[in-house]
């Protein structure tokens, strides 16, 4: 699981903020007010009428926060003084709040309430600060929320402040370094224990075998700009998001943006925009789909794991491996259509394969049950895979996931696909399946890389829809 951009971090602690604001207000008012005699409703009558003040603590709240930069995680690190420094913050829109109650008699909050008010929201505050490196440390230890990270250059006088600030970002682990081509038995930068992956032109190796997120360069482009613009080049070929200090080559078309680290400003390459939102909502949609589907599709599920029972003999689902978001492998579920003996039948039917490429499809497969035809047809063998996407293996829509051997038989350009979380539907399914030549499947998946948005996803599940029902290209 990744760490979600800063970006993210930062709306979601401003949000935790925002609902401590607004839990503080009707605490305090509880306590404290004598909610206008015995009228049933004079809490609610009170908070309506001291919504004004409510209004001008936070809107002091957002104004003073934003420009003080609270929200960006590199500008304060310690969490002592972020306490201290919201604690005065605080006290800038108590004094805004309780100026504007008197001089404009808005008859909501006294002003002993609003000192109450006050005092619980920094309660809260110090809280949900102390609580959330509690809760971080504890997903780290279970090998949740980090990014894997490459760093490259070990020679350079840079590589040593580089990685002091890598390592001291939210959550990002490195994972090892690359070099200019020192000695291969050379097996740490300094003595400090990091593991040296190879070099600069072994990098292609390194990215499709190991498991990275994030290549950071620490290269001078005074003196390796030769360097610095081939590793580029071959990060954006692979779909791994790159960085580096700036004033650095820029490749052509690629329009960089800064991802500051510390003080040290970077620029991030990548041949997509950064859409963290974007991609959050994404995220949401296809876990609350998922869920949704399961429940209402039991039924379904019950009737077919019946009838796969009744018709032949073996397991009910069929678990492959198959590479995902940057070659991370896991285990695909459908259901089971074929004979128990499919994979071992595989080779005798080779003459028959009706796709080119590395994909194996072939009409009338004998290795096919009866209800497994039926399954084929509607597309009722791939339902088990809303499970990969609650578990964040899959989407709803994507690339389909690629077994190793395809992956094998990729060029370079190719593994691109696997810079993106792969999905049960893509434009593949809806541009013709299996009527398209592995090289025109390949094309569309990367060309909704390149053009993703969430209108995007939303077109091709309509299609989708429309493709299943018709029928079309299944096998």
């Amino acid at each position: 699981m990744l760490l979600p951009h800063a970006y993210l971090w930062s709306i979601l602690v401003k949000f935790l903020d925002l609902a401590a604001i607004l839990f503080a207000f009707a605490v305090g008012a509880w306590l404290v007010h004598d909610s206008e005699g015995a009228e049933p409703f004079g809490r609610v009558f009170f908070f309506l009428k001291a919504g004004f003040e409510l209004a001008l603590y936070v809107g002091a709240w957002l104004l003073v926060t934003a420009e003080l930069g609270i929200y960006r995680v590199e500008r304060v690190p310690s969490a002592t003084r972020k306490i201290l420094v919201l604690t005065a913050v605080s006290l800038f829109c108590l004094l805004m709040a309780s100026l504007g109650n008197r001089f404009l008699d808005a008859r909501g909050y006294e002003f002993r309430e609003l000192v109450v008010f006050w005092a619980i929201h920094v309660v809260f505050l110090i809280v949900t600060r102390l609580s959330l490196p509690v809760v971080l440390r504890y997903l780290r230890l279970r090998g949740m929320a980090y990014k894997n990270v490459l760093l490259v250059g070990l020679q350079d006088r840079s590589f040593g402040e580089v990685r002091r600030l890598v390592e001291g970002e939210l959550g990002h682990r490195l994972v090892g370094y690359v070099d200019l081509g020192a000695s291969p038995a050379k097996q740490n930068s300094g003595g400090s224990g990091l593991e040296r992956l190879g070099s600069i032109d072994e990098l292609r190796f390194v990215l499709s075998s190991r498991i990275i997120d994030e290549v950071v360069l620490a290269l001078s482009g005074k003196t390796h700009f030769a360097e610095i613009e081939e590793v580029l080049n071959v990060c954006l070929e692979a779909g791994v998001a790159a960085r580096a200090p700036v004033m650095l080559p820029v490749p052509t078309g690629i329009e960089p943006r800064i991802a500051a680290s510390g003080t040290l400003p970077m620029l991030q390459f990548s041949r997509y925009p950064d859409r963290t939102f974007e991609l959050l909502l994404k995220r949401s949609f296809d876990v609350a789909v998922a869920v949704v589907l399961l429940v209402l599709l039991a039924p379904i599920f019950a009737l077919i794991v019946v009838s796969l029972l009744i018709d032949s003999s073996g397991p009910v689902f069929f678990l492959q491996e198959r590479f995902g978001y940057h070659n991370r492998r896991f285990r695909l579920m459908k259901f089971r259509t074929m004979v128990p003996s499919a994979e071992a039948l595989k080779g005798s039917l080779m003459s028959y394969n009706e796709m080119d490429g590395p994909v194996f499809k072939m009409r009338d497969d004998p290795r096919v049950t009866r209800v497994g035809r039926v399954l084929r047809r509607l597309s009722l063998d791939e339902l088990p895979q809303l499970v990969n996407v609650i578990k964040g293996e899959m989407s709803l829509v994507g690339p389909r996931p690629s077994v190793p051997e395809e992956v094998e038989a990729y060029s370079w350009r190719q593994r691109r696909r696997l810079s993106v979380r792969p999905g049960i539907t893509g434009l593949w399914q809806v541009g013709g399946r299996n009527e398209v030549s592995f090289d025109e499947w390949i094309e569309l998946d990367l060309q909704y890389i390149d053009q993703w948005s969430l209108a995007m996803d939303f077109y091709i599940l309509l299609r989708t829809v429309s493709a299943v029902v018709g029928g079309r290209g299944a096998m």
